[in-house]
């Protein structure tokens, strides 16, 4: 043997399991992060209103005073009344709720069919791959609007409805992303080693390869939730968001186009707060990018 020769101390990294993020250290470092804290912040801001906005508003959401349409921001009324005499402040306040909840609703049922759609066919692959991809492709080359349209045109306008809708315009990206990372890891060794083991298809996906897969697509999730309220605000905008007597802010948005010129202020502050939300979320999805990286 011959002993000049030094010892060969590399290993393939296909042998051992990716590094999940240590939760502590994620968490340090995402608190150092100035834009994160903004987000954070912002966000913090409107879950406390979905949560007790209802109780704080100084006025009921189709409370109408006579004699107060249009009426310009003062003491009484903080961001002034619509073309029925109802507290904007108020309105805002209350469908911060519905602009919260059907969001997040809406990406966990996407989250739910896109990564169970993805697992399969990254890990089962041949065929099948191909035939979910291609279905996939398709939704993805509609105009995501259209099919938003088109999904809620046809089953009706409703909040469900509008869960339904974002959740499956959603569904194909998060399909395409989970099968991507399905395809960096079911060829390591440690993929290999439990299927020697004799471990079923369904502990390999649930134990081996979903754990690792978790911390991109929850990031992808926040992101996604953030313009999930955005489309939302434009399916209300449209008149195809969650019907009245509820307040839909993008609809609020639509309605006070006709006051432009007598209350320029009043399509002002609903557009705002569906701005700060959607740009709540993704500040706090960077800052954990940001974090995961570092560790």
């Amino acid at each position: 043997m011959n002993t000049d020769q030094p010892l060969d101390l590399t290993y393939d990294r296909s042998l051992i399991r990716p590094r999940l993020p240590r939760f502590p250290m994620v968490l340090r470092h995402f608190s150092r992060s100035r834009t994160a804290m903004i987000g954070l912040f912002l966000l913090t801001f409107w879950l406390i209103m979905a949560l007790v906005g209802g109780l704080l508003a100084p006025y009921g959401m189709n409370q109408m005073e006579a004699g107060a349409v249009w009426k310009a921001p003062s003491a009484q009324h903080v961001m002034g009344t619509d073309q029925l005499g109802r507290d904007i402040f108020s309105r805002v306040m209350i469908g911060a709720r519905q602009m919260v909840v059907l969001p997040a609703l809406s990406v966990t049922f996407a989250l739910l069919l896109g990564v169970s759609i993805g697992l399969t066919a990254g890990y089962v692959g041949g065929w099948l791959d191909e035939v979910i991809m291609r279905v996939m492709d398709v939704l993805m080359a509609f105009p995501i609007v259209m099919l938003y349209l088109i999904i809620i045109v046809a089953i009706g306008a409703s909040a469900v409805n509008v869960v339904l809708a974002l959740g499956i315009g959603a569904a194909p990206a998060i399909a395409r992303l989970t099968r991507g990372l399905v395809l960096d890891l079911r060829n390591r060794e440690f993929i290999a080693a439990a299927r020697m083991r004799g471990e079923s298809r369904l502990y390999i996906l649930s134990r081996e390869i979903f754990p690792n897969i978790t911390a991109p697509i929850l990031v992808d999730a926040l992101v996604r939730i953030g313009y999930a309220c955005f489309s939302m605000g434009a399916l209300g905008f449209l008149g195809l968001g969650v019907p009245p007597p509820s307040p839909d802010w993008g609809r609020m948005v639509s309605e006070a186009r006709t006051a432009l010129i007598i209350m320029p202020t009043a399509p002002l502050f609903p557009a705002l707060a569906i701005a700060s939300l959607v740009v709540s979320f993704n500040l706090v999805a960077d800052g954990m990018t940001e974090a995961m990286k570092v560790d």
